[in-house]
């Protein structure tokens, strides 16, 4: 599951609204939701859970798993230390980016 660099991750993607950033391909549309549905309804349902399966093999279902595990260990560490939201976007360089 590579990043096709299309999808937009800018200030006017909808991630922070909770809205599917445009532009992803159908794997990435795949993880997306898988992770959506583990993280905010804390299971995946038999049939994303094969599809994800299918797509991404045991080895990269791990893979994702344990980047939502290490997403969600520093989600707790920073609420815990109320540490506040950036007032914006650090300005990246697009080369790096890619």
């Amino acid at each position: 599951m590579g990043c096709t660099g299309a999808a937009s991750f800018n200030g006017d993607s909808g991630i922070p609204s909770g809205q599917i950033p445009y532009g992803l391909n159908e794997d990435e549309l795949l993880a997306q939701g898988f992770t959506y549905h583990l993280v905010s309804e804390h299971t995946v349902n038999g049939a994303s859970y094969a599809a994800a399966r299918e797509v991404f093999g045991d080895q990269g279902l791990v893979e994702m798993l344990v980047l939502i595990g290490c997403y969600l260990s520093v989600c707790a560490l920073l609420n815990a230390f109320a540490v506040p939201a950036p007032k914006a976007m650090p300005k990246t360089n697009k080369e790096d980016a890619q």
